[in-house]
């Protein structure tokens, strides 16, 4: 189960809240954040007869340890995930493992599905991490912007609202929400086909569940259970 980044920023919110020096909070939070992606350099101990190496580290903030301890499995996907979206802030798609001779295609389905999941939880954490980092030497946390959706999570919404445009040519049909939305065309032409189908880019469980989360807020909750149903096959 991924935490989102709304999830995190909503946990730190709680904590914080009532603390009078934030930015010491948020300091030290950044700190356990150093700590938790350079894991592997703290409290490494030799072990056994024959020299294994163990590494003990836990982190003792609890929903960053819910996060270590499903993607420590897939550490490099994660880390990976994380640094192209703290460094470029952009949502790279995960790209499948490749089958191999010894391996069947439904194993590598669920292979792929996990590491999927290390692969986004990655990028809700360094949007987290990002949020922390921008509020550093100040006492005043911004709250989250729940509202705000990305170009793609707009275009989900207009779909689960039951605006159907396969029926359209997608160049004429993107010119015109371009204006409505205020959202470049050439973005809107490339998303717009992927809406009704299962483009994992942009039928993401972070995006999903956000927009659940939007038509459970209005009380739409036939809408908001449909999306969940959804996102359990994607998990």
């Amino acid at each position: 189960m991924i935490i989102t980044y709304e999830e995190l920023q909503s946990d730190f919110m709680s904590r914080s809240n009532e603390l009078a020096n934030k930015k010491l909070y948020i300091q030290d939070e950044l700190k356990q954040i150093n700590t938790f992606l350079n894991h592997k350099d703290y409290d490494v101990k030799p072990m056994g007869l024959i020299g294994e190496i163990t590494n003990n580290y836990r982190p003792k903030n609890e929903i960053i340890n819910k996060i270590f301890s499903e993607v420590v499995y897939g550490w490099e996907t994660f880390s990976k995930a994380y640094e192209n979206y703290y460094y470029e802030e952009k949502e790279v798609e995960f790209t499948p493992f490749k089958k191999t001779t010894d391996i069947t295609q439904p194993e590598l389905d669920r292979f792929n599905n996990r590491y999927k999941q290390y692969h986004l939880q990655g990028i809700e954490f360094a949007k987290y991490a990002l949020w922390l980092k921008r509020h550093e030497n100040k006492n005043v946390l911004s709250k989250p912007n729940t509202r705000k959706l990305t170009n793609k999570q707009k275009l989900l919404a207009l779909h689960y609202l039951g605006l159907s445009l396969s029926k359209y040519d997608n160049t004429k049909t993107a010119k015109i929400l371009s204006q409505i939305l205020e959202v470049g065309e050439e973005n809107i032409r490339i998303n717009l086909s992927y809406v009704e189908g299962k483009n994992k880019e942009v039928r993401t469980i972070p995006n999903l569940s956000k927009i659940s989360q939007l038509f459970e807020s209005v009380g739409i909750t036939d809408v908001s259970n449909i999306i969940d149903s959804e996102i359990e096959n994607l998990k």
